[in-house]
């Protein structure tokens, strides 16, 4: 699947909490030059279920204190579409989630939610898109 950055790029959209959900679905289509299509989940069953019906460009992953065993998330994830980028959202008690998906070559990249700006995640999304695409192109 192949999205340049004029087209529209399928984005499955992970977060439990309904107020960051609604956050994160607004700053990526406020993105100029791309048009996200989102899939939005609220639960990981759910994420899991959009995975197995269609492919995305990008999985944005939200993580929390309350949201259950994060790493685990995140492998699972990783496993159930492997060459997905994912861009894995912390919070400040759970960055060292992010740092390790990343070491382990699990996640493309990590943000804070409490610190990232719109342009902190239209970047990491957009280039996650584009990292995808250069990975089909074989380049």
């Amino acid at each position: 699947m192949s999205a340049s950055a004029s087209d529209e790029a399928k984005v499955l959209v992970v977060e439990r909490s309904q107020l960051y959900h609604d956050l994160f679905c607004d700053m990526l289509a406020s993105a100029e030059g791309v048009d996200f299509n989102m899939r939005l989940c609220t639960r990981y069953p759910d994420a899991v279920q959009g995975l197995r019906e269609e492919s995305f460009h990008a999985i944005v992953l939200g993580l929390g204190p309350l949201y259950g065993p994060d790493m685990e998330m995140v492998t699972c994830l990783h496993r159930r579409a492997e060459d997905t980028p994912i861009i894995v959202l912390t919070g400040l008690a759970d960055e060292w989630v992010g740092k390790k998906a990343v070491e382990q070559g699990l996640a493309q990249t990590y943000l804070q939610k409490g610190q990232m700006s719109i342009q902190d995640l239209q970047a990491a999304v957009t280039e996650a898109v584009r990292s995808q695409n250069q990975g089909e192109d074989g380049s």
